[in-house]
């Protein structure tokens, strides 16, 4: 059903609302949703995370600098030495036991850098580039999962407009009645029951629309909150509900495409690869790691020129005995088993929405074909029952009966409408699709 200018300012659209396509609407979704805010925020700590990994391989260059005054004596004989201010006359004993307080300098810059750590390093840049590529994907999902909902507001806002125009012509169809029966009343030509009935459904009518009214503003207010608008800035759908025109197509494809193509599946098997990498990264801690070292250092007595000395050497650590590694291999054997049911889980689950969403679209075409079809038998019935009743032919119970349906009727095509369009959004979210299908 088409909505009319007049019924949509009845419906009470916005003046200063901003018109916007769907598209659009999804456009500025996706730039200001906290939700996605949030899951960017996880890629750029991902991001990150890998480039500290990587690092790791790098050298590593420290620097110290330090001064102190001091007559203790194996000081007072170190800082001498390694200043090059030793002389014979320090080997005195009453210098030796008794020194004179002596002032030292000391600047140093040193170069430590991993050789060899029998994969312990690699594990760990690639867990964390797996990490890295579940958190692109996880946006994806979570911008896969804003386009649904974004839909499902978005086109909320023009069934609730139908529904308010389908109300307001109910409204003026039972005040027409409630004249009618008034001045057949007057007339004596009617009962006073058959006032008071339209009555009723006059007052009902209205309630009725008051009801459809106030869940358009809640659809706007749910629209805005989706984009994440501020609660002043007003947006108004100008892209009608109309029905699809393609079908869905066979579920295989779905299903194929979901398993390539959704983001959840892609995160899980990145989590995966995340888990397995750690768990390498546990069993190497086990093994010896060789490293290098390059340092070089003046000392000097007090603020004046001193010696350099430097030092180059390699490194092999092995933590020969610790408690905590044998636990760290369980953690990350347990984790990675974790990460291989969650694959699991999460394809299957998968498998299940796209098969829901997929029939689901099948189950809305055909309610909005039956649909269709009861609006129009309804208007006839009401039409044939209108006549009846203006030439006294039925009674006015018979006649609210045929309008209640035609109501109800229109009322369940829009709500059907709806259905199959939201459906279809459903299915491509299932499927990992961002565009509608």
């Amino acid at each position: 059903m088409q909505v009319t200018m007049c019924a949509m300012l009845l419906a009470g659209l916005a003046m200063d609302a901003r018109p916007i396509s769907l598209e659009e609407a999804i456009q500025m979704g996706l730039e200001r949703s906290p939700a996605l805010a949030m899951a960017r925020a996880g890629l750029d700590s991902a991001d990150a995370g890998e480039t500290e990994a990587r690092a790791a391989r790098w050298p590593r260059v420290t620097t110290e600098a330090g001064w102190h005054s001091t007559d203790q004596q194996v000081m007072v004989f170190s800082d001498k030495l390694t200043s090059g201010t030793f002389t014979a006359d320090d080997f005195a004993l009453d210098q030796l036991n008794d020194p004179d307080p002596q002032s030292h300098a000391m600047a140093a810059i040193t170069l430590e850098m991993p050789l060899y750590t029998f994969g312990r390093l690699d594990s760990g840049i690639q867990a964390a580039a797996s990490l890295k590529l579940a958190a692109r994907a996880a946006l994806a999902a979570a911008e896969s999962s804003l386009i649904e909902r974004i839909t499902a507001a978005y086109f909320a806002i023009p069934r609730a407009r139908t529904a308010v125009a389908v109300a307001e012509a109910a409204l003026a169809g039972a005040r027409a009645q409630e004249s009618a029966a008034s001045a057949r009343f007057d007339s004596g030509a009617a009962l006073r029951s058959d006032l008071l009935r339209a009555q009723v459904r006059r007052l009902s009518r209205e309630s009725e629309q008051q009801r459809r009214l106030a869940e358009l503003e809640v659809a706007r207010a749910r629209l805005r909150d989706v984009m994440g608008l501020d609660p002043g800035e007003n947006v108004e759908p100008i892209t009608d509900l109309i029905r699809p025109s393609e079908e869905p197509g066979d579920l295989e494809t779905w299903l194929e495409r979901a398993q390539s193509g959704r983001p959840e599946v892609q995160a899980a098997r990145a989590r995966l690869d995340a888990a397995g990498a750690d768990a390498a990264a546990a069993r190497a801690a086990r093994r010896p790691e060789l490293g290098g070292l390059a340092r070089y250092e003046v000392n000097a007595d007090g603020l004046d020129a001193g010696t350099g000395a430097y030092l180059l050497g390699l490194r092999l650590r092995w933590d020969a005995y610790d408690r905590a590694l044998a636990p760290a291999v369980a953690r990350a054997d347990a984790s990675l088993r974790a990460a291989e049911a969650a694959l699991r889980a999460v394809s299957s689950g998968v498998q299940l929405d796209v098969e829901t969403a997929w029939r689901e679209v099948h189950v809305a075409d055909h309610a909005l074909g039956a649909a269709r079809e009861a609006v129009t038998a309804a208007e006839s019935a009401h039409r044939i029952a209108s006549e009846r009743y203006a030439g006294g032919l039925m009674p006015i119970t018979d006649l609210l009966e045929t309008e209640t349906a035609l109501v109800g009727a229109r009322m369940d095509e829009t709500a059907a409408l709806y259905e199959a369009v939201v459906s279809r959004a459903r299915l491509a979210r299932a499927s990992g699709t961002k565009e509608l299908p």
